[in-house]
């Protein structure tokens, strides 16, 4: 009879053990369940703030330029001054064409969502810089290359982002040479391509690409020989003509495209 009290106390004392383990790990695992959730939680607010994150900022008194916190920290109710000339100057353009622009001057636009994004961007680049003197076009015609990294005349040469770049801005027709430093034909077409330049002026933009630099983009154009001229308009590859060809070629070659 002992021995069967014995056996019942030990019994019931290791059921409540059991009930405790049981309990104690319900406890922990809602605790680490709620923990979760509010981590979760936090992640989800800060995606939030970082994709509704207004771009511009309260002016403050220790802020007497209005410059703002860096890219990325900006908080409070836009509050810009609309009348800041470079602001200005940027809202004219479209959201594509400040895209093009950042990555013309090498900034990165991941995690942009909107036109202020880029513009926002440009603005710090160009104050860091010291860059802020807006140049308005004389007159209302169309702008030769938003970038400014072409100039009438002249033959740029271009790496892979800038070269992008342009070709996404259809202000005027770009001729581009696809060439190598190794190579005898592009060598003759290189005074050739100067002269036409010149004499096309603001009608096209002239630019060069070193197909060794720039192996993949040279891929991706499908360039197969050097020299490689190709042309673009509106964005894209209208024509293309393989060998060095002179400069009256090359004007003859654009003319149709280019406005009078």
């Amino acid at each position: 009879m002992k021995c069967e009290l014995v056996l019942l106390f030990l019994a019931s004392a290791s059921g409540l053990v059991f009930s405790g383990v049981r309990l104690r790990r319900s406890v922990l695992l809602r605790a680490e369940d709620v923990a979760e959730k509010e981590e979760a939680e936090e992640v989800s607010q800060a995606a939030k703030n970082k994709i509704f994150m207004p771009l511009k900022h309260e002016p403050v008194m220790n802020d007497p330029d209005n410059k703002g916190p860096p890219i990325g920290q900006w908080t409070g109710t836009p509050q810009y001054n609309q009348d800041d000339p470079l602001r200005a100057s940027l809202r004219k353009k479209k959201a594509k064409e400040l895209r093009a622009e950042c990555q013309a001057l090498g900034i990165s636009t991941t995690g942009f969502f909107d036109k202020d994004d880029f513009l926002e961007a440009i603005v710090r680049y160009k104050e860091e810089q010291g860059d802020t003197e807006v140049t308005e076009p004389e007159t209302d015609s169309v702008v030769f290359s938003k970038s400014g990294l072409v100039v009438p005349g002249e033959v740029k040469e271009l790496n892979g982002p800038q070269l992008e770049a342009e070709i996404q801005d259809a202000s005027t027709p770009l001729l581009v040479d696809v060439y190598a430093k190794w190579c005898g034909p592009c060598q003759l077409m290189a005074p050739e391509l100067a002269t036409a330049a010149k004499t096309l002026g603001t009608k096209c933009r002239v630019a060069k690409l070193d197909s060794d630099l720039e192996p993949d983009l040279a891929t991706k154009l499908q360039v197969g020989g050097l020299p490689t001229v190709l042309l673009f308009n509106n964005g894209k590859e209208v024509q293309r003509i393989e060998g060095a060809i002179m400069a009256d070629q090359l004007v003859q070659f654009v003319t149709q495209y280019a406005s009078s």
